[in-house]
């Protein structure tokens, strides 16, 4: 189902107080965040993908290059009768054609300079 995940922009998110500024797009099964300088420099993105089920995460930050993890989201309970806090865990294995595919399909509603950079980093990546 092509563009049934489409990442739009949350538009009033919460900055932290240091110089650097952020920026969210979301849908139910995917997230994107940017960093940027006080000059408007990119610092790093991540791409969450599989938000519902196994999600992981592709990130890439120009002080550390690429990174790709999962993220263990604290619901299998075990013993345990309430949510623990995500973990995100180091993660090789990644099928890049459907990453990007995910991106591609998901990101009409991005700007196009976001959009193309992304596009070019993801193909980029291992």
């Amino acid at each position: 189902m092509k563009g049934h995940l489409m990442l739009i922009e949350i538009k009033h998110v919460r900055q932290s107080a240091s110089d650097v500024r952020k920026r969210w797009f979301t849908s139910p099964d995917l997230d994107l965040t940017l960093w940027y300088d006080k000059q408007d420099s990119l610092l790093g993105w991540q791409f969450c993908y599989d938000k519902m089920h196994d999600e992981h995460a592709l990130s890439w930050y120009a002080q550390a290059g690429y990174s790709h993890t999962s993220v263990d989201d604290g619901e299998s309970h075990g013993a345990l009768k309430f949510k623990s806090t995500p973990v995100i865990a180091k993660n090789k294995a990644m099928d890049k054609e459907r990453v990007l595919a995910l991106f591609v399909d998901n990101s009409q509603q991005l700007p196009p300079d976001i959009a193309q950079l992304l596009r070019q980093q993801i193909a980029e990546y291992g």
